[in-house]
C-alpha cells in the first residue's frame, strides 16, 4: 500500500508512515463505496452527478437541486472502514448506537457551524438532512481547483500570491476565532482557489470549539507536516495559534514546493529547511514564528499574525535592456496613423493631451509637424485648445542609457511583456457615462373619462311596444273588411315590424363596444406594472457590468489565459508522456502475463489506459489489484510533473488575449448608446400605444352616441 500523504510504499502490517509519521487507519475510501450517478436524495430533490472528492470524513458529489436548477456539493457522512447496503449505510459493529448517533451529530454540526457565516472566505452551507442511516450537507458547488492541485501543477507559487491566499484565508480563520471555533485541518487540499479569484477555505469536518488556556479532549484528526504538535495529542491545550502554525505551514509548502517535516519530527530536532533564496525577510520571518514547535511561541491572533505579514516586494527585473526604436508614420496623414496605433479617438487624445498623460514632446516628429497644420498646436509646439493653462515647461532630456552588467550566469528568458491594454482612466471614463443613463421609468397610458355605456334596451323595447299597437289599431280597421289572404299579408307586415324594431337601434353597437373597453383596458394595464423596456435594460447593463468588472483588472485576464494555455499543454504533454509507459508482468504485485493479455484485451496497454473506469470492466481483478494499479499511475503522473520542464508564457496566447481585451472595451465603449437605444425604443413603442388607444377611444365614442 502507498501512504496518502507522501505517496511512499508501506508494508501492509503498518499502522503509521516511517517516512511522514501519518497515520494510515482512517485512509481514504475505495471509489466504490461512494453512491452511483443519477442516484436521487431528499425524495428527488437532489440528483447526483458525479464524485468530487473523498475525505477522512466523507465523500463529496457534484449534484443538481431539480427543485431550485442549480448545481451544489453535497457532502455525506461516510468514514473510510463503513459499508453499504445499496444505497443505505450499515452501522459498523464497533460503533454502539449511542456512539454511531453521536458521530452523526457532529457531523451535522459542521453545517450549523458555517451556516451561521457569510464571508466570501468561507464556503457556504445551503441545507442539512438526514437519510440513507447516514447524514448530508448541500454546499455551494465552487468551481475552480483547491491549492493543492496547483501546486501539483506549478510545484511553487510567487511571495505575492502566498501572501495574498494566506490574508483572504486569515480573513475566514479571524470569524471562526471570534466564535471559539478552530478549523484543525488547514493544509493546501482544504484551501480552494476559484475561477473567479475568490479564496475558500473549505472542509470543516474536523472545527470544534475551544476554551483558551484550558485542556480540551478533541478527536484526534491530523495531517503530518500541516498539524501542530498538541495536535497529535487526545486531550491538549489548543487555540488560535494550532491554525496559524497549519497556517504557515501551508504557506511553507507553497514557496518551497514540498511539504514541511511533521511537527513530532521538528519537536526531536529536526530543523525547518531554508525557504528559497529571494523570499521576503518579513515572509519568511513570520512563516518560521508560525511553526514554532511551542505553541506560546507563535502568533496568538489572526491580527497578530497579519501584522507580521507584509506584502513582499517585487522580485528584482533583469537589467534593463536598449529601448526599442519609436515607431514611425511615413504616410500623407500621420496623425490618424498615430490615432489608429495608439487605439484612440481624436477627443481622447486632446484630453489625454490637456491633461498631460500623454506629453506633447513623447510625440513621433512627423505627428506634432501634421498637428501643427491641423491647428491643434502652435510654432512652439503648444497645445492650442488649452486658453487659460500656461505653456508647459520644455521635456527634460532622456536620461542615457547606461549598458547593463554582465551576469555572472545566464538568467532565464523574461515572460513575454503584456501587450498595449485598455488604461484604466479610459474605462472609468465609459463606466461613468453608462451609470448615468437612467433606468426605465412608470409611463402610464393618458385614457381620458368614457362616457357610460347606454342600456340595449330602452329604445328597442318602445319599438317593440309601439309595434304591438299600431298592429292592434291596424287590425281593427282592416279585419271586417279583409279576407283569409288580407289577415296573412297582415300578419307578415306585423312580425317584420317587430323583429326590425328589435334589431335596430342602439342595442346593435353594443358588443362592439365592449370589445373597445376590453381593448382599451388591456392597453392601460400594460404599461401601469412593469416599466417598459425595463427587462431589456437590465439584461444589457448586467453584461455591461461583467465587462466593466473584467477591465478593472485587464492583466489578470491575460495572466488567466495564460495559466489556460500553459494547463492545456501540461495536460497533452502528461499524456503523451504516460503512454511511454507500458503496462507489463510485474509493474505491480499480482500481475503476470495472463492478467496482462487480459488487460490488453479491454484496452488498457500502458499507463495512460489505467483508469478506474477501465479497470472495472475487467472481471477477476481484486480491490487490491486495481488500488495498486492506480497508484502505479499516480506515482508516474507525480513524477512526470516534477521532471517536467515549466512551460513559457505564449506570444500568440497573451496576443489573443489583448485582442480580447480590446473587443471587451469596444463593447464598453457602445454600451450607453445601446442603453439609450433601448429608451428610445421603448418611448416609441408608448407612443405608438396612445395612439392606438386614441384611435379606440374615439371609436367607442362614435359608436356608443
Amino acid at each position: 500500500m502507498n501512504c496518502p500523504i507522501c505517496g511512499s510504499a508501506v508494508a501492509a502490517h503498518l499502522l503509521i508512515c516511517p517516512v511522514c509519521g501519518c497515520p494510515l487507519t482512517g485512509t481514504l475510501s475505495s471509489g466504490g463505496d461512494a453512491l452511483p450517478a443519477g442516484a436521487l436524495l431528499r425524495h428527488g430533490q437532489f440528483r447526483l452527478e458525479g464524485e468530487l472528492g473523498q475525505g477522512g470524513f466523507g465523500i463529496t458529489y457534484l449534484a443538481r437541486d431539480q427543485t431550485l436548477h442549480r448545481q451544489v456539493a453535497i457532502k455525506e457522512l461516510f468514514l473510510s472502514d463503513w459499508k453499504r447496503n445499496q444505497q443505505a449505510v450499515q452501522q459498523p459493529g464497533k460503533l454502539s448506537d449511542a456512539e454511531f448517533q453521536d458521530i452523526k451529530t457532529k457531523f451535522l454540526a459542521e453545517a450549523r457551524v458555517l451556516a451561521g457565516f457569510n464571508d466570501p472566505s468561507i464556503v457556504r452551507v445551503y441545507d442539512q438532512f438526514s437519510e440513507n442511516n447516514t447524514a448530508y450537507l448541500v454546499m455551494e458547488y465552487l468551481q475552480g481547483e483547491t491549492l493543492e492541485e496547483r501546486l501539483t501543477r506549478e510545484l511553487t507559487l510567487p511571495a505575492a500570491d502566498v501572501v495574498s491566499f494566506a490574508e483572504r484565508v486569515l480573513a475566514g480563520l479571524r470569524l471562526l476565532h471570534r466564535q471559539g471555533l478552530l478549523h484543525r485541518d488547514i493544509k493546501p487540499g482544504n484551501i480552494f482557489l476559484e475561477d473567479t479569484g475568490r479564496v475558500v477555505l473549505i472542509d470543516f469536518g474536523s472545527a470544534r470549539a475551544f476554551q483558551a488556556g484550558k485542556t480540551t479532549a478533541m478527536t484526534q484528526h491530523l495531517t503530518p507536516g500541516y498539524a501542530p504538535l498538541e495536535q497529535y495529542a487526545a486531550q491538549g491545550k489548543v487555540g488560535p495559534p494550532s491554525d496559524l502554525y497549519s497556517l504557515g505551514a501551508t504557506m511553507y509548502h507553497a514557496l518551497k514546493g514540498q511539504m514541511p517535516p511533521a511537527a513530532s519530527q521538528l519537536a526531536l530536532g529536526t530543523a525547518l529547511p531554508a525557504l528559497p533564496a529571494g523570499t521576503p525577510a518579513a515572509l519568511a520571518q513570520v512563516i518560521r514564528s508560525a511553526m514554532k514547535v511551542r505553541m506560546d511561541e507563535r502568533p496568538q491572533s489572526v491580527d497578530e499574525f497579519l501584522n507580521g505579514l507584509t506584502k513582499p516586494p517585487p522580485a528584482p527585473r533583469p537589467p534593463a535592456l536598449p529601448p526599442p526604436a519609436p515607431p514611425q508614420f511615413p504616410g500623407s496623414k500621420p496623425a490618424l496613423d498615430y490615432l489608429k496605433f495608439m487605439r484612440l479617438t481624436p477627443t481622447q487624445l486632446q484630453e489625454r493631451l490637456t491633461s498631460g498623460a500623454i506629453q506633447v514632446s513623447a510625440l513621433p516628429p512627423e505627428v506634432r509637424r501634421h498637428l501643427v497644420t491641423m491647428g491643434w498646436l502652435d510654432a512652439q509646439g503648444r497645445l492650442t485648445f488649452q486658453y487659460n493653462s500656461p505653456p508647459a515647461p520644455p521635456a527634460p532630456p532622456p536620461a542615457p542609457v547606461r549598458p547593463p552588467r554582465p551576469s555572472p550566469a545566464p538568467a532565464p528568458p523574461p515572460p513575454v511583456p503584456l501587450p498595449a491594454l485598455p488604461e484604466p482612466a479610459d474605462i472609468r471614463q465609459l463606466w461613468t457615462a453608462i451609470v448615468q443613463v437612467p433606468r426605465p421609468g412608470q409611463a402610464p397610458l393618458n385614457v381620458p373619462v368614457l362616457s357610460p355605456v347606454k342600456p340595449v334596451n330602452a329604445r328597442s323595447g318602445c319599438g317593440t311596444a309601439g309595434g304591438v299597437v299600431a298592429l292592434v289599431v291596424l287590425a281593427a280597421l282592416i279585419l271586417p273588411f279583409a279576407g283569409f289572404i288580407g289577415t296573412g299579408v297582415l300578419f307578415v307586415i306585423a312580425l317584420a315590424v317587430l323583429f326590425g324594431s328589435a334589431a335596430g337601434g342602439p342595442g346593435k353597437a353594443l358588443p362592439a363596444v365592449a370589445a373597445l373597453d376590453l381593448r382599451i383596458s388591456q392597453l392601460q394595464a400594460r404599461f401601469q406594472t412593469v416599466p417598459l423596456g425595463q427587462a431589456e435594460f437590465d439584461t444589457l447593463y448586467q453584461e455591461l457590468e461583467r465587462i466593466h468588472q473584467v477591465m478593472q483588472a485587464p492583466a489578470d485576464l491575460v495572466r488567466q489565459r495564460q495559466r489556460e494555455a500553459r494547463q492545456t499543454l501540461l495536460t497533452q504533454y502528461l499524456d503523451a508522456e504516460l503512454r511511454r509507459y507500458p503496462l507489463e508482468p510485474g509493474t505491480v504485485s499480482g500481475i503476470g502475463v495472463q492478467r496482462v493479455k487480459s488487460l490488453q484485451q479491454h484496452g488498457i496497454r500502458t499507463a495512460y489506459d489505467v483508469t478506474e473506469s477501465r479497470l472495472q470492466q475487467v472481471s477477476g481483478f481484486g480491490e487490491k489489484i486495481t488500488r495498486d494499479l492506480l497508484a502505479w499511475r499516480r506515482g508516474l503522473e507525480r513524477h512526470v510533473e516534477t521532471t517536467m520542464q515549466r512551460l513559457p508564457d505564449d506570444l500568440q496566447v497573451t496576443q489573443r488575449a489583448a485582442n480580447e481585451l480590446w473587443a471587451l472595451r469596444e463593447q464598453l465603449a457602445q454600451g450607453e448608446q445601446a442603453l439609450q437605444q433601448v429608451l428610445v425604443n421603448a418611448a416609441a413603442e408608448r407612443d405608438q400605444a396612445q395612439r392606438d388607444l386614441n384611435a379606440a377611444v374615439q371609436q367607442r365614442e362614435t359608436l356608443n352616441q
